[in-house]
């Protein structure tokens, strides 16, 4: 999916650490006649100094690292919130607010590089990731719409509606390289979350209408065409569903020194991976076209329970049932296979194999957030995984310690939000607010050294991530983390935010 020869030719000798700085580059407009001066005083370089010196004079001269995204509106994204001068989160929430003018952009109506142009602001993460990321986007939602920016929100869903139209499904990212997958489908739930945070209990007519006809066909023509395509993503014998990619070729946004060969059994599978947001991991083997994930499927069966209740929304009851049935099928099937009775843990699930994964995963707190169980078995389930997985700085990734990045030691704001929720759900207030707590606290402590927020941290030391293994360098940022923790900090631990003008 890279189309300029000069590009693949500077990746092939790799003359950039990172290759998404070199699939990012925006072409130069330049004259026929000045290309062709480039062109000629390349050729001479490549006989003095070598090839790598050439391409490297060719990338100079013929491309731009300057992004085209543009700065979002500014009412959206102007600071407005605070804490008092004597709160411990005073600072953290500050640089949150300074930052949503970073995060938040617009993509021109039309691009020269591999930017998909999209009718809305889009919410990037930062750092090296200039561009909207899939389920990163879900994250924000209730931090948003709770600090008045509800109206960025119903962007997001804009345009990945846009690009279900469009493309046929939504994309890892608003990449033309990463059209050949997606994330975990968080849209339904995202739609449901931002119609009861801005309406309440009872929808808005116009928000009704919205939903009727311009917001469901596509959220069912994602779940039908796309998740539940037999040929890619839907395993017809289980019923449950598994990471795919289009393509079996190298990730174009890779690093230089990742070894593809060695991160997955096929390039497939190291996309599949990528797909699963959780890139990368030792619980999938190497083999993540071959596992049915407890984060995938538990937010399959969110989405068809999302599903259903939206269209009793919209008065289309007789369909809602087709959707409440194929989750309470999911649903039993991935207690069948995937939970340990003794246990309560729910374990990635191999389809070819018929067998668990080994290894802990604090995606076991998915279907309790999802609240695919609840009661007793809610309450084994968590208490099983907290003794595995909680440490001081939050909820670990994994409980084995490979390098990788959604391994141990590393805590993601993701598996924060659903470990929390998941207990609050449950009535386990007092270890909800514990792992909350906790992991602010590490926000807070590690800002308060640094002065950012990153994307991930030690869950262990309760610090930063000491950097080795199989990953890039953490990035700084980051929407995710700076949604989590608003979150927390205002719905979770109760703290009001105030205005900057009191």
């Amino acid at each position: 999916m890279i189309s300029d020869p000069i590009i693949q030719r500077a990746m092939d000798l790799k003359l950039a650490e990172d290759f998404k700085a070199l699939v990012d580059l925006v072409p130069k407009t330049i004259s026929r006649a000045q290309r062709a001066l480039i062109e000629r005083r390349a050729n001479e370089i490549e006989k003095e100094k070598g090839e790598a010196s050439a391409v490297r004079f060719r990338i100079q001269n013929l491309f731009s690292s300057k992004m085209e995204l543009r700065p979002a509106p500014r009412h959206l994204v102007q600071p407005r919130w605070t804490r008092p001068a004597t709160s411990v989160h005073r600072a953290t929430i500050d640089y949150i607010e300074r930052t949503w003018e970073k995060l938040a952009r617009l993509t021109p109506a039309k691009t020269s590089s591999s930017l998909i142009p999209l009718p809305f602001p889009v919410m990037i993460p930062g750092a090296r990731f200039q561009e909207a990321y899939y389920w990163d986007s879900y994250f924000a939602v209730h931090a948003l719409v709770g600090m008045g920016r509800g109206a960025l929100v119903r962007g997001q869903i804009e345009n990945f509606v846009f690009m279900i139209d469009n493309y046929g499904l939504v994309p890892n990212g608003n990449r033309d390289y990463y059209r050949s997958r997606s994330q975990p489908p968080v849209l339904a739930k995202m739609i449901n979350d931002y119609l009861k945070l801005t309406d309440g209990a009872k929808i808005s007519e116009a928000n009704r209408e919205w939903l009727a006809n311009r917001i469901l066909p596509s959220v069912i023509k994602d779940y039908r065409e796309f998740w539940m395509n037999p040929a890619t993503r839907l395993d017809p014998v289980t019923g449950l569903n598994r990471h795919f990619d289009a393509e079996n070729v190298p990730r174009p946004e890779r690093h230089a020194a990742d070894n593809e060969a060695a991160l997955g059994k096929t390039y497939r599978d190291v996309r599949a991976e990528a797909e699963s947001g959780k890139d990368f991991t030792v619980a999938f083997e190497g083999e993540a076209t071959q596992f049915a994930p407890v984060l995938l499927n538990s937010i399959l069966y969110r989405t068809e329970r999302d599903i259903a209740e939206m269209l009793r929304t919209v008065g289309r009851s007789n369909e809602a049932r087709y959707y409440d049935q194929a989750a309470d099928r999911r649903r039993d099937t991935m207690n069948r296979l995937m939970r340990d009775p003794a246990t309560g843990i729910y374990y990635d699930y191999h389809l070819s194999e018929n067998r668990r994964s080994p290894v802990v995963t604090a995606d076991t707190f998915a279907p309790l957030w999802a609240d695919l169980i609840n009661g007793k078995s809610a309450e084994l389930t968590a208490k099983s995984a907290l003794a595995k997985l909680e440490k001081a700085g939050g909820i670990m990734s994994s409980e084995a310690q490979t390098g990788k990045q959604w391994d141990a030691p590393y805590v993601w704001a993701p598996h924060v939000m659903f470990a929390v929720e998941g207990l609050r759900k449950n009535g386990l207030l007092e270890d909800a607010n514990r792992v909350a707590n906790n992991w602010v606290a590490t926000v807070d402590r590690v800002h308060a050294r640094t002065g950012v927020i990153l994307e991930k941290y030690d869950a262990v030391r309760a610090d930063a991530p000491i950097e080795t293994g199989d990953k890039y360098v953490t990035q700084q940022g980051f929407l995710w983390s700076n949604g989590v923790y608003v979150w927390l900090v205002r719905d979770v631990l109760g703290e009001r935010l105030i205005t900057l003008d009191r």
